[in-house]
């Protein structure tokens, strides 16, 4: 890890019991989807697979996530329950969603953002779990409050198989955070981003 400054985050590792079942389980149960961003007249596919999994639908970035009653929606899985449990234990906190990331190789990838939205809630953590192989996660300074693009230096971990990264309430709208991509080879990760809606959902 390279620091310079206090991030409001918290890096656990090894928190996840039978981290290597919970993977394989998630790679072949999940119905991963690549979809396409839309961004200042730009079109491509998303760096990462997905899946949303909340009795809500989710939009970002021009892309439309279903709540689990919806077409093409997906619902808790006995594995994501599993973990669920897990991380509301060590943070304290009952989670209403969870988005899943699959970053398939070295090129897949998360640029930077701040998790802003107003339907999220930044009163509470957003927790992050990490599954397969270990991949970069770089935060820094925000512009300004509310901006998804950030300045200066970056504080870098290295997000391990089974850990667990805590980004504590009031970080979202005071820094960013992204995964690079990787100069190097490496394998599939999987990362579980748990949070809370504002109203409560």
């Amino acid at each position: 890890m390279t620091t310079g400054i206090e991030v409001p985050l918290l890096y656990v590792p090894d928190v996840i019991p039978d981290a290597d079942l919970l993977f394989r389980a998630l790679m072949d149960s999940l119905p991963w989807t690549r979809q396409t961003y839309k961004f200042m007249g730009n079109t491509g596919p998303v760096p990462r697979e997905e899946v949303w999994v909340s009795a809500t639908g989710y939009t970002y970035g021009g892309r439309r996530y279903p709540g689990w009653d919806s077409p093409g929606g997906c619902k808790w899985t006995p594995e994501l329950l599993a973990i669920k449990a897990v991380v509301e234990a060590k943070t304290n906190t009952q989670y209403s969603s969870v988005l899943c990331n699959l970053y398939r190789d070295e090129t897949d990838c998360v640029s930077q953002h701040c998790d802003c939205e107003p339907t999220m809630s930044d009163e509470h953590p957003i927790a992050s779990v990490s599954l397969g192989a270990t991949r970069r996660f770089r935060v820094r300074r925000s512009k300004d409050r509310d901006s998804k693009m950030g300045e200066g230096a970056w504080t870098t971990y290295n997000l391990e198989h089974g850990s667990l990264c805590v980004m504590l309430p009031g970080m979202q709208t005071a820094w960013v955070h992204e995964v690079p991509r990787e100069k190097f080879p490496c394998g599939p990760r999987i990362n579980l981003t748990f949070r809370v809606y504002s109203d409560g959902r």
